[in-house]
């Protein structure tokens, strides 16, 4: 009587051709995307692109998440209802965040930890930044 594979090797070989189907559908979608760049390009044309318009409030927090990253002090004039200032006393009393004159960085412990301060500075809505 042939014994039948393990259950962990049943499984692996099905997410196997699960994943081979999902890379076979994605090399389509950009193969295709690929051919009408090249076209655009060989016919003078601009490529083709999206343009997503963002709200006032979007614009805040996107400025927020990548002005944080630099390693210079981010300027607050513009962010206020993106962050949380009880959030940022919070991060100040840790250590992990620095409000200047200049404007708000992260300390060099806050930059190790860059993603998780981020995102507790960002304000749930609008109404709850004090900042």
């Amino acid at each position: 009587m042939p014994r039948s594979a393990p259950a962990w090797e049943q499984a692996r070989g099905q997410a196997a051709r699960r994943s081979g189907r999902a890379r076979a559908l994605g090399a389509l979608k950009a193969d295709g995307a690929r051919e009408e760049l090249l076209a655009a390009l060989s016919d003078g044309r601009p490529p083709p692109r999206e343009v997503e318009l963002l709200d006032a409030e979007v614009v805040r927090r996107e400025r927020l998440m990548l002005g944080l990253r630099l390693d210079e002090p981010m300027q607050l004039a513009g962010v206020e209802g993106a962050v949380d200032g009880e959030a940022l006393a919070r991060m100040e009393r840790l250590g992990l965040a620095e409000r200047r004159p200049d404007g708000l960085l992260l300390t060099h412990r806050g930059r190790f930890l860059g993603g998780g301060v981020t995102a507790e500075l960002m304000a749930e809505s609008p109404a709850k930044s004090t900042i």
